[in-house]
């Protein structure tokens, strides 16, 4: 490359008109002494190619166009890392185009079909949003076992993905004749670790060579409450996150919303507490976030009650109906939602820190704080109601209640 130093260079800027095929198009140029340059991605686009300039290697690399309407990706170049928006070739023995679009951190589930993607309290996922071509001449199939995930955490350990990949616009398993050069939107999920970023990710089909992506910097970040403050970068996901009242936390398969406290006189039986206890209500709302039918009863759940004093008053398993004393256990429908009183019992006038929500024992743990309302006894006034005290979750990471 030769280089002008103290020259003035005069050009005039011009939209050159450019004839494809009989068919007009302009693109940017400069005129100068005599010749005109045109900007080469943009040349390129305008007859059909494709053409992307890599600072990097300072390279441009152009795809001429075929014949069936589609054309090849880029072929990735030996130690080079692929690049989020550009299209590639992969899988030797059938040609298929992938451009990953996107990628994203969160904690709630993924559905594909009827099938779900969870993450548990330690964990989060990592969302892949991507594109794929048929560059043939004749229609070919895809479906999941197409492509291949492997996300390489922040410890070096490779984290394989779910095998669901869903089509963008149903949420429906991909499984599909793709038509010459028709292009499709897909998704899919990888559970990675709450903590840290994900640096890696590695993309397979068929033979050939894979496609690695450095996701450093490129992936969507959590977001409050959700996102561990500590962590600027948004990548890592809080085990344990303060709720609010009235407001849907996203659990496993179901989310719980709390709706409020109450300390009733008597149990579900008509019995009043024994000396020395009292009996504790939280009331919940609970959906079902998956895409499946999903049987509601109380053993998938965890409840625990914490004390000012730092005391763990955990629940025996009575999640009742929100209006008859019996048992709750209902099928529930993806988007069917139902409320429920949690019974818990506890010791007479101590004073409540907070309620901890959860499900499954290893799940993210959702924190409601109660203000330190007190526990009532036998001799006290039964019945009291409480639902002010926890209107709003104070400023603290959980509440600033504990």
């Amino acid at each position: 490359m030769t280089a002008v130093i103290g020259k003035a260079v005069q050009a005039i800027v011009l939209m050159l008109m450019v004839v494809v095929n009989g068919e007009p198009t302009q693109v940017p140029a400069l005129e100068h002494e005599g010749k005109v340059y045109v900007e080469a991605v943009a040349f390129a686009e305008a007859v059909g190619a494709q053409a992307v300039y890599d600072q990097q290697s300072k390279r441009l690399i152009v795809v001429a166009p075929q014949a069936a309407g589609a054309t090849m990706g880029t072929q990735q170049m030996a130690g080079e890392w692929a690049l989020l928006g550009r299209e590639y070739t992969i899988n030797e023995d059938d040609p298929l185009n992938f451009t990953l679009n996107s990628a994203e951190f969160t904690v709630e589930r993924v559905n594909v079909g009827d099938e779900s993607v969870v993450a548990e309290g330690d964990e989060k996922l990592l969302v892949l949003h991507m594109t794929v071509q048929n560059p043939q001449p004749s229609e070919r199939r895809v479906y999941w076992a197409d492509l291949d995930f492997t996300a390489v955490d922040a410890m070096n350990v490779n984290r394989e993905w779910s095998q669901e990949l869903g089509i963008e616009s149903t949420g429906k398993p991909v499984d599909m004749d793709l038509k010459p050069a028709q292009k499709m939107d897909l998704y899919t999920a990888i559970v990675v670790p709450a903590e840290g970023v994900v640096p890696k990710l590695i993309v397979k089909s068929g033979k050939g060579k894979v496609l690695r992506y450095d996701l450093r910097g490129m992936v969507l970040p959590l977001v409050a409450p959700f996102a561990d403050p500590e962590d600027e970068s948004g990548a890592t996901a809080l085990t344990t996150i303060a709720a609010e009242k009235d407001v849907w936390c996203p659990m496993g398969l179901f989310d719980v919303k709390f709706e409020g406290v109450e300390f009733p006189s008597v149990d579900m039986d008509d019995d009043p507490p024994d000396e020395g206890e009292g009996f504790v209500v939280i009331k919940v709302r609970l959906r079902n976030g998956s895409a499946d039918e999903e049987r509601l009863y109380s053993d998938p759940f965890r409840v625990v009650l914490q004390t000012m004093e730092g005391e763990k008053v955990k629940w025996g398993g009575e999640m009742v109906h929100p209006s008859r004393d019996e048992s709750v256990s209902a099928d529930l429908e993806p988007g069917d939602e139902m409320g429920a009183r949690v019974f818990v019992r506890a010791p007479a006038g101590v004073r409540l820190s907070r309620c901890e929500f959860s499900e499954g024992e290893e799940g993210r743990v959702y924190v409601l704080g109660l203000g330190g309302a007190k526990v009532p006894g036998q001799a006290e006034i039964p019945g009291v109601s409480v639902e002010d005290v926890i209107d709003k979750v104070t400023d603290s990471p959980l509440g600033g209640l504990f």
